[in-house]
């Protein structure tokens, strides 16, 4: 299994989907700032996911996932809420641009599937425990170079606004594009 440590990127990207971003966006929900009123869908993703990648980096003795571990339910329930939102966007009730990109949606699948049908395999084998944060996540460190690649282009800006994300997302989509091989 590859080891790797959390670089400054992937630790801030892990950060944007924390609990406390949910409960800064459920305040903001809550005082009803204008133009931010159905925030809160935001703020369930931001816990799902944060949920998720707790589940699926767990790397010590003591936080090693077992079959009947609340990490391993969290993975099967994290499985079904993808399931349920590719299903309403499927259906039409929620439009395209609210639902991951289907790369992204397959692989996240195939992730949850695998580390799924790994713990109870493994532990087939003897394994006590299965370390879910000690396995290769390379698929992930293409997301998390894309944000790392914004954060740099936004300078000394640690904090950029939607606004100057989607106009560094752009700059960096025409640069991508005009770069020569």
């Amino acid at each position: 299994m590859v080891t790797s440590s959390l670089s400054t990127c992937e630790t801030n990207v892990a950060t944007s989907f924390s609990n406390s971003v949910a409960q800064g966006l459920q305040l903001v929900h809550k005082h009803k700032v204008s133009g931010l009123e159905e925030i809160d869908g935001t703020a369930d993703f931001c816990q799902q996911m944060n949920a998720m990648f707790d589940a699926l980096n767990r790397n010590k003795p003591s936080l090693g996932v077992r079959v009947d571990s609340a990490d391993c339910l969290v993975l099967k329930q994290s499985l079904v809420w993808l399931d349920d939102w590719e299903t309403e966007r499927n259906a039409g009730h929620i439009c395209a641009i609210k639902f991951l990109t289907s790369t992204i949606a397959e692989g996240l699948r195939i992730t949850l599937n695998s580390m799924i049908g790994m713990i109870p395999y493994l532990q087939k084998f003897g394994f006590a425990h299965v370390f879910k944060g000690k396995v290769n996540q390379d698929s992930l460190c293409v997301c998390l170079r894309f944000f790392c690649a914004v954060r740099i282009a936004a300078g000394a800006n640690d904090h950029p606004a939607a606004v100057t994300f989607l106009q560094l997302y752009n700059l960096l989509a025409v640069y991508g594009v005009l770069k020569p091989p």
